[in-house]
């Protein structure tokens, strides 16, 4: 613990100056500024909890807490960029124009700062209950004060506040009114949700991810839980399982099979094949296997299989090896 930097955000800077170079050279508005805006409130963020590891009568307990809270920011920020560039390669796989392209690289930018407020505010408790952080992140730009002015230029506030508030509020909901929506916000709610499932499903397969952190206990933990039947009803059902469903228990290894299920909730045929290609289904379920066993085993062979079968009729063949995550870049270190 002594020697983890609170002074700084241990992020790949290279990496921020990277996606900058790429917004000045592409599009026709400046996007580096709002990139550059919500760094900045993070690092404010980082240095108050920082600060706070710095009281001489900090007890024990309070001082891991705090500690969790700067891994996960900084874990977080991480997701940030990649939910950004996956919406740039997407952008650039299906010839978006400019205009829709930065609407949803503006949304991808701020589409979890909510989760910096609920980290710095609440605490590393995610009781899914009691946070929900689309709508901190909708009061924080858009109430009171309006500080989406202050994090880009009036020309992106004027075209684009509606596309940033819907793309934020929906993000991350399990079901999505899009009959009630005009198509343009509707294709950039659909969009942001892809790219934000694509960089979760791809740093959850990255060995460099500590996912004993991402579910806060090891997968022989994880392989004890039940895995109840209303979660296998919901693979067999071809639906996206809802773990903050209010009528079923909430428990790890629900959340963890949950991510399997982002594939009944893909709107972009591409990606499909990019699962397909990574074979990422298989290649994270493994993970949790070889700790599994009886009764949990059978079911998760079942969700597998059925997981598989899904991917395998929804798949196109219109692309080959299509890099839409960070990890030719992380190659490249």
């Amino acid at each position: 613990m002594n020697s983890y930097n609170i002074n700084k955000l241990n992020l790949d800077y290279k990496y921020v100056n990277d996606t900058k170079n790429m917004f000045q050279k592409r599009y026709y508005f400046d996007l580096t500024i709002p990139l550059q805006k919500m760094i900045e409130y993070i690092e404010e963020s980082f240095r108050d909890v920082s600060n706070m590891l710095l009281h001489e009568n900090i007890k024990l307990g309070e001082r891991k807490e705090y500690l969790n809270m700067l891994r996960l920011m900084e874990r977080k920020f991480k997701h940030v960029l990649q939910v950004v560039e996956v919406t740039n390669n997407l952008a650039l796989i299906k010839d978006y124009d400019d205009y829709r392209t930065v609407a949803n690289l503006l949304v991808a930018i701020f589409h979890d700062i909510g989760r910096f407020i609920e980290i710095h505010k609440v605490g590393t408790d995610m009781a899914l209950e009691k946070v929900n952080h689309s709508e901190l992140g909708l009061h924080y730009l858009f109430s009171g004060k309006d500080k989406f002015k202050d994090y880009v230029t009036p020309d992106l506030y004027r075209e684009y506040y509606d596309a940033l508030y819907n793309g934020i509020k929906y993000h991350g909901e399990y079901s999505v009114p899009y009959e009630k929506m005009p198509s343009f916000i509707e294709q950039t709610v659909k969009d942001i949700r892809d790219s934000d499932k694509v960089a979760i499903m791809e740093s959850y397969i990255d060995p460099k991810t500590d996912m004993n952190t991402v579910f806060h206990m090891s997968f022989e933990e994880l392989a004890k839980l039940p895995l109840s039947d209303a979660t296998v009803k919901e693979f067999q059902n071809h639906q996206l399982v809802n773990f903050k469903a209010k009528n079923i228990p909430y428990d790890r290894l629900r959340e963890f099979l949950a991510h399997i299920s982002f594939i009944f909730d893909i709107n972009s045929d591409v990606i499909y094949d990019y699962l397909y290609e990574t074979n990422w289904i298989t290649r994270y379920i493994n993970q949790l296997k070889p700790y599994m066993e009886g009764e949990n085993l059978k079911k998760l062979e079942a969700i597998e299989e059925i997981a598989l079968e899904y991917l395998n009729f929804k798949r196109t063949n219109n692309s080959n090896a299509i890099n839409l995550g960070y990890t030719e870049y992380q190659k490249t270190k």
